[in-house]
Parts: structure tokens; C-alpha cells; sequence
């Protein structure tokens, strides 16, 4: 029995066999067998009906071209952002090359190149014997002189061998050939006294005498006591822009509690100040003082005071006896019991404490 040749016509969403529905749906059919075998006008009317093919990409092209003539195809992409002109021309100047550079532009370009390159810690960096023992006095890590060599701020060393660079409050001075370090430093704040004139002074003077004798204390507006830690830890350099933590303490107070507050009103002459030093037993170095300039050019000068201190300290020199330096253990107890006393003989419950 010869089986019946495939009907080209093709059904689709049809019922399927054996099932019937209410409603037929409508076939839709296509003749997959196209015939171009016919005469030029019926392949042309037929290629008017079809689509445009798409644009080739570029990539197929390029094989397309490369497989014809059988040969890798190469571009060279040349750019010029800044063209010298015409090299003809006797006006057009070529670009300097690098050996003609100036020598800061040398070595500015060499190292922001090994600046990219290069980690922090792998930086050249040779210890010496005082070098190492200011680190460790100082508290300085090796990897801040790598940074400072790498990020720093470069100065000028009278010696021409030596180099100076600044980063972070702190100077480090090493060779330029072998980097060698040769030490460490701290760079200060410059602080300065204030001018006070005769009417001044008379005046802190008589607001001593009111809030010192008076016997309602009425007339004040606060009384604030500070304990400042004198202690041998205070001696550590790990503070932007002073020597110790001692004199980061005195910056401090100078700066942010009395300075600050004057300026912009916070505080007046009626805001007495008592200042004790906490170290093996408990000192007041400041005793209910009027917050004026008067009591800033003190504290100014218990800073000086502590920077050249360390100076001394680090020269193996002795140290003047009225200089506050740190030294010894830090007791809190007697500090404490103490600052707790003169806030209570002094309270009238009629003013703050602090």
C-alpha cells in the first residue's frame, strides 16, 4: 500500500484528533516550498516582497574580507592630542624630550610613576641608630616615614645630600642617595601670647578678688574644674602639631575651652576656672582664675613650657623645676577627691559646675 505523500499545507491551533469543539478555529497555512526557478520578473516581484536584509556588523565584514584574500587585516590607530604643526614648518617647535626637562619636573614625573606603582611599605627606607631611637622615643612607626617619603610635602636641608619631608604635623630627614633616616621631629603649633595692657590686668585683678572673696558668690556665672593628666604616658609623640600629649592638653585648653569661648561669647570674667594636675598626688596650679586672656597666656605658657621640656628631656639636659613635664604614675583617687572638694567648698547652688 503506497503511503500517501505529506500535505505541504500545515494547520496551526487546530483540533487535535478525535476531539471536536463548538466553534472551529481558523486555519492558518503557508507553503514552505518557495519556487524561484521562474523568469527574472517573478524573482524581482518576489524580492520586492521580502524584507531588506539586515546590515552586516562590521566583525563579518572584516571576515569576510580577510577570507577572500586569505591575509590578516591590521589597523594602526595614530593620535595626536597635541599636534607641533607642520614638520616642515621652522615655526612649528617639537615637545622637549625628558632628558631636557628641568630637573624638579624630572623627578616630579619619576615619582608619581613609582608613587602608582609601588606600595607604601616597600619604599626605601634604611634605619640608623639615632633615627631608630627617635622613632621609638617619638612612638613614630616605620610606615609613616615610608608615607611621608611617598606623600609628603619635600623642603629644602642645608645640606644638599639630606632631604626634608613634611607629612602629618611631623618632619623626617633622610639622605637622597641611599635613604638613610636620620630623624624625626615634631612639628609645633606656633603659639602665641596675647597683649595685655595696664586696664586689662586691673581688671583681672579685681574680678580674682570678687570671686575669691565674695561670700554669696552671686556674682558668678560657673565654676569649671579641669584635671590635666601629668603622668609619664603623657610624654608619648602621637598628637598632630605637638611634642606630647601634655601639650596637646594645654593646646587644647588654650585653644578650644577658653579662647574659643571668649570669642564667641560663651564665657565671660564671671566664669572662674580651677585647673589641678593628676599625677602621684593631686596639685592646684590654677585656682578659681577669671576666664580672660590673662588666664589664656598662662595656659600658653605651660605649653611652651612642656614642648621645651621634652627638648630637654631628648638632650639628656636638665630640666627646670617650675616647668610641668610628665613624669611618674597617674593617680586618679586624690584628683578626683580633690576636684570633688573644691566644687563642693565653693557651690552656693546659685551657679553651674563642671
Amino acid at each position: 500500500k503506497e503511503e500517501a505523500a505529506p500535505s505541504p499545507v500545515l494547520s496551526r491551533n487546530g483540533p487535535a484528533e478525535g476531539q471536536h469543539g463548538e466553534h472551529k478555529r481558523k486555519q492558518v497555512t503557508f507553503n514552505p516550498i518557495i519556487d524561484l526557478t521562474g523568469t527574472n520578473d517573478e524573482k524581482e516581484s518576489y524580492r520586492v516582497l521580502m524584507p531588506p536584509p539586515p546590515p552586516p556588523s562590521s566583525r563579518s565584514a572584516l571576515n569576510d574580507m580577510s577570507s577572500n584574500t586569505g591575509t590578516n587585516i591590521s589597523f594602526k590607530l595614530e593620535y595626536d592630542p597635541d599636534p607641533v604643526g607642520d614638520p616642515g614648518d621652522p615655526a612649528a617647535v617639537p615637545p622637549a624630550p625628558t632628558s631636557q626637562l628641568e630637573p624638579s619636573k624630572q623627578r616630579s614625573a619619576t615619582s608619581s610613576a613609582t608613587n602608582t606603582r609601588m606600595r607604601t611599605s616597600a619604599i626605601t627606607l634604611i634605619d640608623t641608630n639615632h633615627g631608630r631611637q627617635r622613632r621609638q622615643e617619638r612612638a613614630i612607626p616605620r610606615r609613616d616615614i615610608q608615607a611621608a617619603v611617598r606623600y609628603g610635602k619635600e623642603l629644602v636641608h642645608p645640606d644638599p645630600n639630606k632631604l626634608i619631608f613634611e607629612y602629618q604635623g611631623k618632619r623626617h630627614i633622610v639622605t637622597k642617595e641611599d635613604r638613610l633616616h636620620i630623624t624625626s621631629m615634631v612639628t609645633t603649633v606656633n603659639l602665641k601670647n596675647k597683649i595685655i595692657g595696664d586696664i586689662e590686668w586691673r581688671k583681672h585683678e579685681q574680678d580674682c578678688h570678687l570671686i575669691h572673696h565674695s561670700e554669696t558668690h552671686i556674682e558668678w556665672n560657673s565654676h569649671s574644674v579641669l584635671v590635666v593628666d601629668r603622668s609619664g604616658s603623657m610624654r608619648n609623640s602621637d598628637v598632630n602639631g605637638c611634642r606630647t600629649r601634655l601639650g596637646a592638653v594645654w593646646l587644647s585648653i588654650a585653644k578650644d575651652f577658653v579662647e574659643y569661648r571668649l570669642e564667641t561669647g560663651m564665657a565671660s570674667s564671671m566664669d572662674a576656672v580651677t585647673i589641678i594636675l593628676m599625677g602621684e598626688g593631686a596639685d592646684v596650679i590654677i585656682d578659681r582664675w577669671p576666664t580672660d586672656r590673662v588666664l589664656y597666656n598662662r595656659i600658653v605658657r605651660y605649653f611652651h613650657d612642656s614642648e621645651e621640656a621634652d627638648i630637654l628631656y631628648h638632650k639628656r639636659k636638665d630640666i627646670p623645676q617650675s616647668f610641668i613635664r610628665p613624669s611618674g604614675h597617674g593617680c586618679y583617687g586624690p584628683s578626683l577627691k580633690k576636684a570633688q572638694e573644691m566644687l563642693v567648698k565653693y557651690d552656693d547652688s546659685s551657679s553651674p559646675m563642671q
